[in-house]
């Protein structure tokens, strides 16, 4: 990293601990719509309400031709910056275990790429992002990565291996749920401190709302409205993308 760069950031993080909380990127797991509807709907109309972006990973085989008309509200909506809130990102075709990790190239290929086109065709949308089913992909994954040119960004992976693809990762996962589709507001509140304590500028914040019951989706509530009160900075995953190139 070149001087000029390295003051910079060293800037920025001095003025996101003074003046606001970290970066927060939510990364919501498990997305579909069919049928006309979603079970994501309830969590999106929350955080439309209070401005919180939010990153929705959907599974292409489980979603249909309703959901443009389900899921166009919350792709188009805007805050009160006039930037968008929420980012669609490639969570695989079909999720099922395993997709991106121990397969060969032309498995990976074709479900990379069938993802990519159902989604982006449903959705009428471009994708910068991805992330692996049950976050597990490999070195034949960061390549076919690396070969589809909208991709910037990826989520929980191996660091080394996507710089060289100039692929930037969301490494810093902070965890909501005590287990899966179990947010727990006590739970996180202990990790978020660890790694705010530890300077993470960007935490990636991890969860599965189509698990939730009413009490799960409270807790989540109970946390969001906790790192209000931090002034965490929420951005999408292509955000976070933009601000590391800058600095290079």
């Amino acid at each position: 990293m070149k001087l000029k760069s390295f003051l910079t950031l060293c800037a920025f993080f001095m003025v996101s601990y003074l003046n606001a909380g970290p970066y927060i990127v939510l990364k919501l797991d498990d997305i579909y719509a069919k049928k006309g509807e979603s079970p994501v709907l309830p969590v999106l109309d929350f955080l439309a309400e209070y401005n919180i972006k939010s990153s929705l990973g959907m599974i292409a085989a489980l979603s249909d031709t309703t959901a443009s008309r389900v899921l166009a509200p919350y792709i188009n909506a805007k805050d009160n910056k006039g930037q968008f809130l929420v980012e669609i990102w490639n969570h695989g075709y079909d999720h099922r275990k395993p997709e991106f990790k121990g397969t060969d190239y032309d498995y990976q290929s074709k479900h990379f790429v069938d993802a990519t086109r159902k989604i982006e065709t449903l959705l009428n949308i471009e994708i910068h992002t991805f992330g692996a089913p049950f976050n597990a992909m490999d070195s034949v994954t960061g390549r076919i990565i690396s070969e589809n040119a909208n991709y910037k960004t990826v989520f929980l992976a191996d660091k080394d291996l996507m710089k060289r693809h100039d692929i930037v990762c969301l490494n810093n996962l902070v965890r909501i749920e005590r287990d899966l589709g179990k947010p727990d507001f006590d739970f996180f509140i202990k990790k978020y401190k660890i790694a705010k304590d530890r300077g993470v500028g960007c935490m990636v914040l991890q969860v599965h709302p189509n698990l939730w019951d009413e009490h799960s989706f409270q807790e989540f509530k109970y946390i969001i409205k906790y790192l209000q009160t931090e002034e965490c900075i929420f951005i999408l995953p292509s955000e976070w993308s933009n601000i590391i190139r800058s600095w290079e």
